[in-house]
């Protein structure tokens, strides 16, 4: 038992943590001399992360919305009230998107058919905070 115990927090050790904040922005998002940059507001919401996805797994794509996703998926989380989330998982490639009204946000896209593709290193923390600006103008 003890051995076994021993190998579960060796595999533990070696996970990756990808942890960061989501947040929305809408209305004029152009900074001026007099106004700068909204940081946005902090939104409750879920990321999931799946394996590496393309665009042919997307239903119903418009710009950086999709109405749902063929894909295999590994984790999700809830942000907190102040939009962070946080996942530790093996290393390896992965997409992550973020829950949005009724459908999904795509923060990026990767190369020409690559939905925000990540690459998870093992015993690293990656930082990647969300901005979800559908509504926003610039």
């Amino acid at each position: 038992m003890a051995c076994q115990n021993l190998k579960l927090y060796a595999k533990i050790q070696d996970d990756a943590i990808i942890k960061g904040m989501v947040t929305e922005h809408w209305g004029n998002a152009m900074p001026s001399k007099e106004k700068s940059s909204s940081n946005g507001l902090p939104l409750i919401t879920k990321v999931y992360l799946y394996k590496p996805l393309h665009l042919a797994a997307l239903e119903n794509q418009n710009g950086n919305i999709c109405a749902q996703i063929h894909g295999e998926l590994i984790s999700t989380t809830t942000t907190d009230a102040l939009g962070h989330y946080y996942l530790q998982l093996p290393a390896g490639s992965y997409s992550i998107v973020v829950a949005y009204e009724k459908g999904f946000f795509i923060p990026y896209f990767s190369g020409n058919d690559g939905v925000a593709l990540l690459q998870l290193e093992p015993k690293k923390t990656s930082i990647l905070n969300i901005k979800l600006n559908q509504k926003a103008s610039y």
